[in-house]
């Protein structure tokens, strides 16, 4: 199984991404080496991956959306549906 690690991450780059490209990443220790400004999320894990790259394409998706259009699809997406939360204890 391979590993995210610094050294793994650099070679990747290195064999897909042009020197000259922007990056903005995590504040991931894996990323030291690219002396750039570090972005918003501190840590993606494979388990929650997807809802990441959901988050990302509903926004890119909706870049052009009104605040209110958002927020009637909010509405118009959650008709009859539950919103559990787990109990105290």
């Amino acid at each position: 199984m391979m590993r995210v690690t610094a050294e793994n991450i650099g070679k990747a780059l290195a064999e897909h991404v042009k020197p000259n490209a922007k990056f903005m990443t995590d504040e991931s220790n894996f990323y030291t080496f690219l002396n750039a400004d570090n972005g918003v999320f501190y840590h993606v894990s494979r388990e929650h991956l997807a809802r990441y790259c959901d988050e990302f394409a509903f926004r890119y998706e909706n870049r052009k959306a009104s605040d209110g259009e958002r927020a009637k699809m909010l509405v118009a997406k959650a008709e009859g549906k539950r919103l559990p939360y787990k109990q105290p204890g």
